[in-house]
């Protein structure tokens, strides 16, 4: 599979916008900002730790149900093995993130497989370039 580049919300179909703030604030009820973004991959790896004053938290959400599932404390320490885990997305599930970035809050981010856009129903359809791009390397089956 190609690689698809991220979505960010002024490109973003409404619907898909919505249903990211509620799944991004049932996570993280304490996250008050205004940005939120989507990413497409098969595989996350963790980096749930403080490095140079940047901290990805994340945790995975169950598409159909929204209960989340935090990761073990073992990943914050960037020491432990654990720490840097690459693992795939299952079926039915994403990955929510919130994104600390040098200190400053970067935003909410809804890191789900290219293949579930179809099964959850909210693919970026806003007719621009580049929205015609992401959707010519999504796989429609």
């Amino acid at each position: 599979m190609s690689y698809i580049k991220p979505i960010d919300q002024k490109t973003m179909n409404p619907n898909t916008l919505n249903m990211i703030k509620t799944l991004g604030r049932k996570a993280y009820p304490s996250y008050n900002g205004r940005k939120f973004g989507l990413r497409f991959a098969t595989s996350y790896t963790m980096e749930n730790y403080w490095d140079g004053g940047s901290k990805t938290y994340s945790m995975a959400i169950n598409l159909v149900t929204g209960e989340t599932s935090s990761p073990s404390a073992l990943t914050s320490n960037p020491f432990n093995k654990a720490a840097h885990a690459s693992f795939e997305i299952p079926m039915g599930f994403a990955i929510i993130e919130n994104v600390i970035f040098c200190g400053k809050p970067f935003g909410i981010r809804l890191v789900i497989r290219p293949d579930e856009t179809k099964v959850v129903g909210h693919i970026p359809v806003i007719e621009s370039e580049e929205s015609k791009l992401h959707l010519e390397n999504v796989d429609p089956y």
